[in-house]
C-alpha cells in the first residue's frame, strides 16, 4: 500500500480532477492510517486523507471555512495543506469533483442536463456550461454524444 499512497502523492498534482477524485475514492477504502506523504517535503499530515474524504462526501455543501472549522484548522492553514498536497485550490478541487460527477451523468441519456447540473451541486446553468466547456473543451452535449452509454 505505500507504493500506491506514494504515487498518489506524486500524481495528485498533475492528474485531471476525474482521475484523481477516483484514486482518493480508491485508497479511502484501502483503510483509516493512510499517510499522504508531501509531495515536496519530508513532512506527512495524517489528516489530509480524511479531509479529501470528507470533502468528496460533501463537495456540494461544504466551503473552506466549515471544512477548517470541522478539522480544526484556519481556513489560511487549510488552503495552503489543499494547495501543497494536490496541487489546487479548495475551488479547482471542488470544481473538479463536481465535474467529474457530471461527466459520469451525462453517460446516462435519460437524465436531463439541466437535472444532472442540479445534481451536481451548481445553481446557474450559464456558469456550468462555461466552467465544463474551458475544462474539456467541448459543451456537455457534445461530451454526452460522444460517451453515451448504451445498455
Amino acid at each position: 500500500i505505500l507504493n500506491i499512497v506514494c504515487a498518489f502523492a506524486i500524481c495528485l498534482a498533475t492528474l485531471s480532477g476525474v482521475k484523481y477524485c477516483t484514486i482518493i475514492t480508491t485508497l479511502s477504502e484501502n483503510g483509516k492510517n493512510i499517510i499522504v506523504p508531501n509531495p515536496v517535503g519530508t513532512h506527512t499530515d495524517r489528516n489530509v486523507m480524511y479531509i479529501l474524504n470528507y470533502i468528496l462526501s460533501n463537495y456540494k455543501e461544504i466551503s473552506l471555512k466549515q471544512l477548517s472549522i470541522k478539522f480544526n484548522y484556519s481556513e489560511r492553514q487549510m488552503a495552503r495543506i489543499l494547495k501543497e498536497y494536490t496541487g489546487k485550490t479548495f475551488i479547482n478541487i471542488i470544481q473538479d469533483i463536481k465535474l467529474q460527477n457530471a461527466c459520469a451523468l451525462l453517460k446516462n441519456p435519460d437524465i436531463s442536463i439541466n437535472k444532472i447540473i442540479d445534481s451536481v451541486g451548481y445553481s446557474n446553468s450559464t456558469h456550468f456550461y462555461k466552467i465544463f466547456k474551458k475544462s474539456y473543451g467541448v459543451t456537455p452535449i457534445d461530451y454526452r454524444n460522444n460517451n453515451i452509454n448504451f445498455n
